[in-house]
């Protein structure tokens, strides 16, 4: 019960910072259009998407919120719920910069 606790509040914490990084990161479409023609990378392109950056928070909130509620016996869908949230906080962060970190690359 401990760790099915655990893993809800790590799943909750990621919910939570996937709502700050999605509101720090709402503008990014509209930069990257300012660049130009550019070709972005396909991750960029759906992590700035106002769909993804709204709907991503609200479908972790809403699984997590089901998980509270519902209070499944087995600990893999904890896990899994927490696991899943953390990854699309990283890969939301990472790829809506992408294309920054490798301008900096090149830049000498």
């Amino acid at each position: 019960m401990f760790a099915r606790g655990v893993a809800l509040g790590v799943a909750a914490t990621c919910t939570v910072l996937f709502a700050i990084v999605a509101y720090e990161l709402r503008f990014m479409e509209g930069m990257y259009k300012d660049f130009g023609n550019a070709q972005l990378p396909w991750l960029t392109r759906l992590t700035i998407r106002p769909s993804w950056l709204l709907g991503g928070p609200i479908a972790a909130g809403a699984i997590v919120g089901a998980l509270a509620a519902r209070r499944p016996a087995s600990l893999a869908p904890y896990v899994a719920t927490a696991v899943l949230v953390a990854l699309a906080v990283v890969l939301t962060w990472f790829g809506a910069r992408l294309p920054i970190f490798e301008l900096a690359g090149n830049i000498k």
